[in-house]
């Protein structure tokens, strides 16, 4: 019996063995596949990737390796790869892309290799230490503050690149180190001179500034000619009036410099942007031309503010007396515009701007008045209006209460539509020599679709009209005459 337990127990670890290692084995294939598919790719990526930044003078092999990964990754698992063979995919093609890459670029660029980073880097942590060191009172010695190799490898990574790369990345982070350390050193040992010099140009030449318009403009008001020379203050006077002597050499010659010269001198031109002479005289010209041109442009303005409203008032004169648009036709002597607007006491360069103004703002305000007020005289205005078996008073065109019509309720057993037009005169003739034109011209239209009303009913008709002992008749106009409408009953509202 324990012959038979013991040949089970091996059958036993013998099946679970074998089982293991037949699933193993297929582990392995997949893998190995997956691994020698990823380097056929990793080597052809590689190889462009390398070429290209080669020729650029780029880096672009981390991210782009990590791109194509995950792209690969997203496609293998669309197709059903298993774990195994993308685990060894993304294995061998990492390993030869990494080298194909390396290897293209040395053969497209031999003396050259890439190294990202490494020169910014050290520009920033050089010019920041430089600050610090100078500072804390320390010599100007970059090597003790620099970074050891160790630490610039922990810092960047520089352990997952090649040895060629990563002695490449220190050594340009220690050159560019070392420059912006220096300078930064410097300029904090001479900022303070620096900025007490910036400071004294620009204040010297703000100061030159407000006295030099003062004194540009005063000698032009006095009559003088102008010369700077006359008022400008010497270095003395200028280091007592400004309290110099109290300030850094620094700021006194660069504040006696930029009163002078301006803030912004360019020596090898031989100009300057500013200072107490460039000042003066833009000042003086400046006060020179104002008191030539600024009576014309108000003279001009002041002509067309009055033109504008004459040459309104003229459009409509001529409307309302049915005259024809003739603007020359209220053309005046200028030396009436001279009287009525008292323009003899003003000079003779603002009187010409001002009929110039005048004549120029009446003719386009006359026509423009006109032409409007001719367009609403010929435009016929109509209203319409659903009225009910209820009736309705004061029926009429929105603001135009001179003709009102007035339907009594129950006139009509049904809706009416009421339109009322009023139409200009010119379409009519509405002169008489016997009768006084009293209102306007108006069309009444009642559409009745049924046809049938109640005649007991009254429809009335209104005219806005003054004064009782004044006899007033309606007339229709048919057929080209005027014919008079004999009334029942008529008063005046």
């Amino acid at each position: 019996m324990g012959k038979y337990r013991l040949v089970l127990i091996v059958l036993m670890i013998t099946m679970i063995l074998s089982s293991i290692y037949v699933h193993a084995d297929e582990i392995s294939i997949d893998y190995k596949n997956g691994y020698n598919d990823g380097m056929q790719k990793g080597k052809s990526d590689g190889t462009s990737t390398g070429n290209y930044d080669a020729q650029n003078k780029t880096n672009t092999m981390r991210q782009t390796l990590e791109s194509n990964i995950d792209d690969y990754e997203r496609e293998l698992n669309l197709k059903g790869r298993s774990k195994d063979y993308i685990d060894g995919f993304k294995t061998g093609y990492e390993t030869a892309f990494k080298e194909a890459y390396y290897a293209a670029y040395r053969l497209e660029d031999k003396e050259t290799i890439l190294i990202y980073g490494a020169e910014d880097f050290g520009t920033i942590m050089g010019r920041i230490d430089g600050y610090i060191a100078y500072n804390s009172g320390n010599k100007n010695n970059w090597e003790r503050y620099v970074p050891s190799d160790r630490k610039l490898s922990d810092m960047f990574e520089l352990n997952k690149e090649s040895r060629e790369y990563r002695n490449g990345f220190i050594e340009g982070f220690r050159r560019s180190y070392k420059l912006s350390f220096e300078a930064a050193f410097q300029v904090a040992k001479l900022g303070e001179k620096h900025n007490s010099y910036e400071q004294g140009l620009e204040d010297g030449d703000e100061y030159a500034r407000d006295l030099a318009e003062l004194n540009g403009r005063k000698d032009y008001l006095l009559g003088l000619s102008n010369d700077y020379r006359r008022n400008i203050p010497s270095d003395k006077e200028i280091i007592d009036m400004f309290n110099l002597n109290n300030e850094s050499n620094e700021y006194k010659d660069a504040f006696l410099a930029g009163f002078e010269f301006g803030k912004d001198v360019k020596t090898t031109e031989g100009k300057t942007d500013g200072g107490y002479m460039l000042y003066y005289n833009e000042a003086y010209r400046r006060a020179n031309k104002e008191s030539i041109e600024t009576p014309d442009l108000n003279g001009e303005e002041g002509g067309r503010t009055i033109g504008k409203m004459k040459g309104e008032y003229a459009a409509i004169i001529d409307i309302t007396l049915g005259k024809s648009n003739s603007w020359t036709s209220h053309k005046v002597d200028d030396k009436n515009i001279v009287d009525e607007y008292g323009l003899q006491f003003q000079s003779e360069n603002y009187r010409d701007a001002f009929i110039i103004g005048y004549w120029d703002e009446f003719m386009k305000s006359y026509n423009e008045t006109y032409k409007k007020l001719q367009q609403d005289s010929n435009r016929v205005k109509t209203h319409t209006e659903k009225i009910s078996i209820d009736g309705k008073n004061n029926i009429g065109i929105p603001e135009d209460d001179k003709f009102l019509v007035g339907i009594e309720a129950g006139t009509y057993y049904n809706d009416v539509i009421v339109t009322i037009d009023s139409i200009p005169t010119s379409y009519v003739n509405p002169n008489s020599s016997r009768h006084t034109q009293a209102s306007g011209v108006y069309g009444l239209k009642i559409m009745n679709l049924e046809g049938t009303f109640d005649k007991n009913k009254k429809i009335t008709i209104k005219f806005k009209s003054y004064g009782k002992d004044v006899k007033y008749g309606i007339y229709k106009y048919h057929y080209n005459k005027w014919i008079y409408i004999h009334l029942n009953k008529m008063e005046t509202i």
